[in-house]
């Protein structure tokens, strides 16, 4: 019976058959503090098909979780907290310059966190191992004409391919829900149109302003926090409120009545 590229990963092999970039796949972790002092002078792209760690940078932590990918920039401090498995993890090590020359052909490079969810694929997996096998083979002259094939996976192995199939109004919606540091007018940028045109078309397809779907989204969020048990000012501040009396004064806007008085009509429904 043929075994899956999964199941044949080697304990740790990496390829060097070109100076701008490498690649490979691994098992074992061998350092369980990486930092950019004991790392590639560079940018490194991992994979974790299995993850189990912590990443930190700029003060903030990100876990390091099944089908999480990481983006390890040599020029930003950071370290990187593993724990020994035996869990695959895809990894591309790219040379600085190459690195901006691909942000110039895949510009969404350039405002990805240094930790996100991708959904694992099969069919990536083995669409990789088929450029792995190629890649080894090749010589540096012949890097370049590689390009399409490493430009073509990055797109796959970051999941910015299946961002890109989604229509712009559809991406901005799920960036109102999810990222909250982002302008409307930042998000507008991202979905490719100005404010004004987003605004319009938004409105047109949901029956609401990007501004006003944000809170009420957020305000959902709230809600269910509150409903769970979790307090009105730890839910404030983890909604990033400047204080309870703005969070209040949103929540009541949106649901009718204020956070404690929503507490205690949801009890008495119990």
């Amino acid at each position: 019976m043929k075994q899956s590229n999964t199941e044949r990963l080697g304990v740790q092999e990496s390829v060097y058959g070109v100076a701008l970039c490498n690649c490979g796949v691994g098992r074992k972790v061998f350092q369980k503090l990486i930092n950019n002092e004991n790392s590639y002078n560079g940018v490194i792209l991992t994979w974790f098909l299995k993850g189990n760690g912590v990443f930190s940078q700029g003060g903030k932590e990100y876990i390091l979780a099944d089908y999480s990918v990481c983006m390890r920039n040599a020029e930003t401090p950071y370290t990187m907290q593993l724990v020994d498995d035996d869990g695959p993890r895809l990894f591309l090590s790219i040379h600085p310059d190459l690195f901006r020359f691909l942000c110039i052909l895949i510009p969404e490079l350039k405002h990805m966190p240094p930790v996100w969810e991708c959904s694992f694929s099969q069919e990536v997996f083995d669409a990789f191992f088929v450029f792995y096998e190629h890649i080894k083979q090749i010589s540096s002259n012949e890097f370049y004409q590689a390009l399409p094939e490493l430009v073509q996976y990055i797109l796959l192995v970051t999941g910015i391919q299946n961002q890109r199939d989604i229509s712009p109004l559809e991406k901005g919606r799920q960036f109102l829900e999810d990222n909250q540091s982002l302008s409307l007018e930042e998000i507008a940028e991202k979905c490719g149109m100005t404010y004004h045109t987003f605004r319009k078309q938004f409105v047109k397809q949901f029956g609401i302003s990007p501004g006003r779907y944000r809170i009420h989204k957020r305000i959902d969020k709230a809600a269910l926090w509150l409903e769970q048990g979790i307090s009105i000012m730890e839910t404030a501040e983890m909604l990033g409120y400047p204080d309870i009396y703005a969070f209040s004064h949103q929540f009541h806007a949106v649901k009718g009545l204020s956070p404690s008085k929503y507490c205690s009509y949801m009890r008495k429904k119990e």
